[in-house]
């Protein structure tokens, strides 16, 4: 294996990606890099990696869904310090790779690929890839059908603008997403803080209804999984914690009057002050904010008022995760599934971010039950597969009991092309976390 400029992958390289990811602030899953004690290189073609205890998240460690190798001498003057930060790097290229293309180009235009021709695998067949941004769902399909681009690999609020039958020429396939849009709920925030106005919350959320509502955009079928699980990926999701969350109105208020409210009115109060809550999602998805005034219409019958207070965010080529703010009461949003999860990273204690950590962790919930932290590491270095599933499971039932979220809806995998100009084994990996284009190398033009 070599980079694109021919010079070998050696173990130094993955040493300097261990020592880079541990090094750099605010890296947002140093999560197993840590427990590194040394990359060994009995030769340069071998990477010996030593933990300092087992870790069953191992395979994912410089590859799987979010893992990568950096390539050290694409960073002259850090390739040989023993901590080197790079957070001021690669913030608008990427001048390395060890994949089927190379990435030269990346505005707000677009974003151009060209063949990697030292690239060790199958030699793909495009000399040049370009992506452009739609950012209008309406306009993104228009640019499919008109010809304008050949694939697109949209948001699923696309489906319904879908015509009913395709025009010739033209190909989509659905799949099973593995993005689970969440409600989370701040435990540090008032009156979040106190598990029983969660709790309340929590049935006072009609997801039922919201995925009547929805219609094609999600997955019609609600996902009761521990967070963050999804039905159709691994085995992660053999137990149902939050199916007990279902929607009940009458109930919530009678777990916040015998929390002290006055429910006699809407919305519910205590001592004098309203029950009413900040919510917050990206604005600039029309399924989001759909969504988020359904939710609030229903959760008023239930005594608790919630009130808008949306953010407008996206990254140049598809959106940013969910914002981990320790001040945001109310965030729907989404996450991505792992093939083989651990929620250490988004859910541990020492994952809240503080100014010891740096402000790096993601739980900017504040979510710190001793018990589930400890379960949490516990299933990290749990080698078994089985035992490790029993762990996560209870971790799971924890969530759910102390009602720190709420799995809504996941959002179908959807992808749309042009067969009468590309052909190949389109479509492959939509439904997986690495979507439609990750083997567009192997596609090819069709033929007349």
């Amino acid at each position: 294996a070599v980079w694109e400029d021919g010079s070998p992958i050696t173990a130094a390289d993955f040493r300097f990606t261990w020592r880079a990811i541990v090094s750099t602030p605010n890296e947002a899953r140093p999560h197993g890099y840590e427990l590194i004690r040394s990359v060994d290189a009995p030769d340069p073609k071998t990477a010996e990696i030593v933990l300092g205890e087992p870790y069953a998240g191992w395979p994912d460690l410089f590859g799987g869904v979010f893992g990568f190798v950096l390539k050290s001498a694409a960073f002259p003057g850090l390739e040989n310090e023993p901590h080197p930060n790079l957070h001021r790097q690669m913030l608008d290229a990427i001048p390395f790779s060890g994949g089927p293309f190379s990435l030269v180009t990346w505005n707000k235009r677009h974003a151009v690929l060209v063949r990697n021709d030292y690239y060790y695998g199958t030699r793909a067949y495009w000399d040049q890839v370009t992506f452009v941004p739609r950012t209008d769902p309406v306009r993104e399909v228009e640019a499919l059908l008109k010809g304008e681009v050949d694939a697109i690999y949209p948001s699923s609020e696309v489906a319904s603008l879908l015509p009913p039958a395709l025009p010739p020429g033209t190909t989509w396939k659905g799949g099973g997403g593995t993005k689970l849009e969440v409600l989370w709920l701040n435990q540090h925030v008032r009156p979040l803080n106190d598990r029983m106005v969660r709790q309340a919350l929590l049935y006072a959320i009609d997801r039922e209804g919201l995925a009547r509502e929805l219609g094609a955009e999600v997955d019609p079928n609600v996902p009761d999984c521990g967070l963050v699980a999804v039905p159709s990926l691994g085995p992660w999701c053999s137990t149902q914690p939050f199916a007990a969350y279902s929607y009940d109105p009458a109930h919530a208020r009678g777990i916040l009057e015998s929390d002290g409210y006055d429910c006699s009115g809407t919305p519910c109060r205590k001592d004098g002050h309203p029950l009413q809550i900040q919510y917050t999602t990206n604005g600039l998805s029309s399924l989001r904010t759909n969504a988020e005034t359904f939710l609030i219409e229903h959760a008023l019958p239930a005594g608790i008022r919630l009130f808008v207070k949306n953010f407008e965010i996206g990254g140049l080529f598809g959106e940013y995760g969910c914002p981990r703010s320790p001040r945001l009461p109310i965030v729907q949003c989404g996450q991505e599934a792992s093939p083989d999860p651990t929620v250490t990273d988004l859910l541990s204690c020492d994952r809240i971010p503080t100014r010891p950590n740096e402000f790096t962790g993601l739980n900017g919930i504040g979510w710190c039950n001793p018990e589930a932290d400890r379960l949490m590491k516990e299933s990290d270095r749990e080698l078994d597969p089985q035992r490790h599933l029993q762990l996560l499971d209870r971790v799971y039932e924890l969530e759910a009991e102390d009602a720190i979220g709420l799995p809504l809806f996941v959002r179908p995998g959807l992808g749309a092309w042009r067969s009468d100009k590309i052909a190949g084994p389109i479509g492959t990996w939509i439904g997986t976390p690495y979507g439609l284009f990750f083997n567009i190398g192997d596609w090819y033009p069709a033929t007349s």
